[in-house]
């Protein structure tokens, strides 16, 4: 047994003096609970043969703290128990320190000593059971002590559940908390401040834990206990449970769970689960977690193949990471359609679509990212670094178990015979495909005629029947199809998820009238104020009644949200007065008006001739500039705007033109929706959507009033992914003009969603 835990190891010792002889045995007691826990006499751990705990101190805050494990010889189990050291002595902490820090289990936690006497401890967010029963590691105990005497309490809650022989099989279950702002799985900082305390850093948290067997067998009957952070989970838990074929379970555990340090939240018996649909030929690696028949599926069969067979034979740039996409656009195209046979990557998934159906495609970067971390048993959304490779006991167990299902599903193993997959991205300047290394996420650029290894994914929902997705697949993909939109023609593709409570998020790939073929990407934020939101306008810190200041809108964004009142999204506001250096319309924020004129110029007419805004009493406004005096003292937030798109109170539909950018627009309706909507431009193939469509958007939307914001470069929108709780831009910003474009531009103002 090594002798200290971790990276902590304390290689010399010297100037300590002698080893007191009191530290090399400790005595541990396990406080009992208020409430019933799966241990032997049901209400306290008792402690058993060859338990460990780790003990930690750090006398001088600039050496290297100390770290040892002791160990139990028992013959039946008690609540209190003499641990011998396991060491030799050299690296026992030195009592004249006065504080110690035990830790038990000792193998899953990590401990690392700050400068100011505090440590931070990093439970691990995977659970196992072994030999049938509870890991320990799901029983994490903690204690602090001026002496050799620890009484240990639970830091950690639990969740608690029960397996019956009438439960359907399933190898794995994760939990996340519905409300993302309160993950399950934290740092812990304890502290010594007034005795003895902890608390949750829940900013470095992975947000959610799994619970499975060590080898990804299935798991027995008995009752289980999932360790989770204490607190408020006010709207409840996430549980999806998952067989050894990949297919889920979901369940929705709906209430308010208010638990502390040791308390158990218990569901009861599990009953019979509802699996999804095994998805053909292949294995699911990621589920949208509002809605879990939405999946992800990386296919059995492998091939090694080149992309395309010359150099020349195809580039598609300027390129945005839009996987279904390209691959349409590469199929469509006549040296396809001439010589299939010179693309075996794309012709490998589009046998795919032809013989099983669904949306075969190589996979786009962001794919990548999530199939790398699914296939190391990581959160969906984990930081991904070039070179990282994954080679923890951990990490390695879930790829074997992935290799597993993939070859249950009739392919060989996903890593077993190379390393490089090609992915659907160009190097623009010289043609170049890209392929990632998957072992070390490595990504990089080779020429077509390069053999890697083809791996196809598909999107999947499984409520459409016979597997074949049939757009569009939401309500409002369905309205703006439908016949009040009248300038689009088609919703090639589209998908949604809940940002929050009252906020939903919708990207929709729309196709219009003129020019024929004339496709592009939108997206569109619906938010019901009603259910505890507010809209408002983003400022930079900087600015003054005199000076205006310009920020990217992910900065604005996270200037803005407090943890209080976090921004849910956002989208840029007014137009800008470039040599003035101030906006073409009005500015207030929070009740304080910054401007109150409008900067006109007659080379650009679409600019200051309107005003929005958000009344003392709650209440949407869009007016015409001339109407602005009048209301300006009771607007609370305001901006200005360009033309007014659609006014309900007069005859409808206003804006008509053929211009065509990218741009951004806000509305609203009754029921205090708001609406805000963006679109692609300059980039793709498509140069963005004139008046006259954005218009018929928002008159199919129901919407009251709606105006159009600054564009071009200007247009972006940013919304917080639930997932991972990150503010994310989701357009693709035109600037800079020349090349690929995708970089914010700084904007005077914006409009957010945010809690009220």
């Amino acid at each position: 047994m090594a002798s200290c835990v971790g990276e902590s190891q304390d290689t010399g010792g010297e100037g300590r003096g002698p080893v007191p002889s009191e530290m090399e045995t400790v005595t541990a007691t396990a406080s009992p609970l208020s409430t019933k826990l799966n241990t032997r006499d049901g209400v306290s751990l008792l402690w058993e043969n060859k338990d460990e705990i780790a003990l930690r101190c750090q006398p001088d805050p600039q050496a290297v703290p100390s770290s040892c494990v002791y160990s139990t010889a028992l013959a039946a189990a008690k609540a209190t128990a003499s641990f011998k050291m396991l060491t030799d002595g050299k690296n026992v902490p030195d009592k004249s320190s006065g504080k110690y820090i035990a830790v038990h289990p000792a193998s899953p936690a990590y401990l690392e000593w700050e400068k100011d006497g505090h440590v931070v401890l990093a439970p691990s967010s995977l659970q196992t059971v072994r030999n049938k029963r509870m890991d320990k590691a799901s029983a994490l105990m903690i204690a602090a002590s001026e002496d050799s005497v620890f009484h240990f309490s639970h830091i950690v809650s639990y969740i608690s559940f029960s397996v019956s022989s009438g439960t359907s099989p399933f190898s794995k279950i994760t939990v996340r908390s519905t409300d993302k702002s309160q993950p399950v799985v934290s740092r812990i900082r304890v502290g010594f401040d007034d005795g003895f305390s902890f608390s949750l850093l829940p900013g470095d948290a992975s947000g959610s834990v799994s619970f499975s067997s060590a080898d990804g067998s299935n798991l027995p009957e008995g009752r289980y206990l999932i360790a989770v952070n204490p607190g408020n989970y006010a709207e409840g838990f996430d549980l999806s449970f998952e067989n050894t074929s990949g297919s889920v379970a979901a369940m929705d555990v709906s209430g308010s769970f208010s638990v502390s340090p040791g308390e158990v939240i218990d569901l009861g018996n599990i009953g019979k689960l509802k699996f999804s649909i095994s998805s053909l030929h292949g294995v699911v690696f990621y589920r949208d977690p509002s809605n879990s028949a939405k999946q992800k599926v990386v296919s059995a069969a492998g091939i090694l193949s080149k992309w395309a067979t010359s150099n020349g034979k195809w580039r598609i740039s300027p390129f945005k990471e839009d996987p279904d996409y390209v691959h349409t656009v590469v199929t469509s195209s006549e040296q396809y359609m001439d010589s299939p046979a010179d693309f075996p990557a794309v012709r490998f998934c589009e046998k795919m679509r032809n013989d099983y159906g669904g949306n075969w495609h190589l996979p786009s970067l962001t794919e990548i990212n999530l199939l790398f971390n699914a296939y190391y048993g990581k959160a969906p959304w984990n930081d991904i670094a070039k070179d990282q490779e994954y080679t923890d006991s951990g990490s390695q167990a879930a790829a074997g178990q992935f290799d597993s299902m993939l070859e249950s599903a009739g392919g060989e193993g996903l890593l077993k015979t190379a390393d490089d997959y090609w992915i659907c991205a160009q190097n623009s300047a010289t043609g170049n495909m890209q392929f990632v290394n998957l072992r070390k996420y490595e990504n990089g650029n080779a020429v077509q005629t390069e053999q890697k290894y083809v791996r196809c994914v598909r999107d999947v929902d499984e409520a459409v029947p016979d597997d074949r997705i049939v757009y569009p697949q939401t309500d409002i993909g369905r309205l703006i199809k439908g016949p009040l939109a009248t300038s689009i023609v088609d919703v090639l593709w589209d998908t949604t998820y809940t940002v929050t409570k009252g906020l939903t998020y919708y990207q929709m790939k729309v196709k219009t009238e003129d020019p024929v073929d004339n496709t592009m990407d939108t997206y569109l934020v619906r938010a019901d104020l009603s259910k505890g939101l507010d809209f408002k306008v983003a400022i930079s810190d900087r600015t003054t009644p005199g000076y205006m200041d310009m920020k990217v809108l992910t900065e604005l964004a996270a200037q803005t949200s407090t943890p209080s009142n976090p921004v849910y999204a956002m989208v840029n506001g007014d137009f800008r007065d470039i040599p003035n250096k101030r906006p073409r319309g009005p500015l207030h924020s929070s009740g304080v008006i910054y401007w109150s004129t409008f900067s006109l110029d007659d080379a650009y007419g679409h600019q200051g001739i309107s005003y929005i805004g958000r009344t003392n009493e709650g209440r949407m406004v869009i007016g015409e500039r001339e109407e602005y005096d009048s209301v300006k003292t009771n607007l609370t937030d305001c901006t200005g705007g360009g033309f007014i798109l659609v006014d309900m109170d007069s005859s409808g539909i206003l804006a008509y033109g053929t211009t065509r950018d990218p741009r951004t627009a806000i509305g609203y309706s009754s029921g205090n929706l708001v609406w805000m909507f963006t679109v692609d431009g300059r980039h793709k193939g498509t140069e963005g959507m004139n008046y006259t469509e954005m218009s018929t958007i928002f008159f199919a939307l129901g919407c009251e009033k709606a105006v159009n914001m600054d564009g071009g470069g200007s247009t972006e929108m940013v919304v917080r992914n639930p997932e991972t709780g990150i503010i994310e831009v989701c357009n693709w910003p035109s600037d800079p003009t020349e090349g690929d474009g995708g970089v914010e531009r700084a904007r005077p103002s914006a409009w957010a969603i945010v809690k009220k």
